[in-house]
């Protein structure tokens, strides 16, 4: 006996190439909501505002070496503001970024001139000699500094 050919074969079982592409962004879509919604709560203004300055360091002090063209950081109570070194002097940009916490930088090298960022960042590494303090609402204090030489350290105090 020969074997019966089904002229309707049974649906295929599964899931579409599509469907679990909409599945999985729509799964996206809620964790990163979640992870903001979460994120949002309890955090401290000085932590906030040292780890956004130290990344903003970091990129800044990296374009300057790969650039091979010195860039400024203008600290002001306000916010952040970037600067960059032209032929006829420093072009300090408006602050980017408020402040959520109270911000204080004591330079630790004489600025020759006023029309200068607080901090320099060289073509070949080296930055100002700074002290930038953080104090937040809750108390906390977290403070950022750099002697010129040895790179940017961190911390809360």
């Amino acid at each position: 006996m020969e074997p019966e050919l089904k002229s309707n074969p049974a649906p295929d079982r599964g899931f579409t190439l599509i469907e679990l592409l909409v599945v999985i962004s729509v799964l996206a879509v809620l964790s990163v909501g979640a992870t903001l919604a979460v994120s949002g709560r309890g955090t401290d203004s000085a932590a906030s505002d040292r780890a956004w300055f130290e990344t903003q360091f970091r990129a800044l002090q990296d374009l300057a070496m790969q650039g091979r063209n010195s860039k400024g950081l203008n600290i002001t109570p306000e916010g952040l503001g970037f600067a960059r070194r032209t032929d006829q002097g420093w072009d300090i940009g408006d602050p980017v970024r408020r402040w959520q916490s109270d911000v204080t930088i004591a330079n630790l090298q004489p600025r020759p001139g006023l029309d200068e960022p607080q901090i320099i960042l060289l073509a070949n590494g080296q930055t100002t000699a700074f002290n930038i303090l953080f104090s937040g609402s809750r108390g906390a204090s977290r403070s950022c500094r750099s002697d010129g030489w040895t790179g940017l350290k961190c911390g809360g105090d």
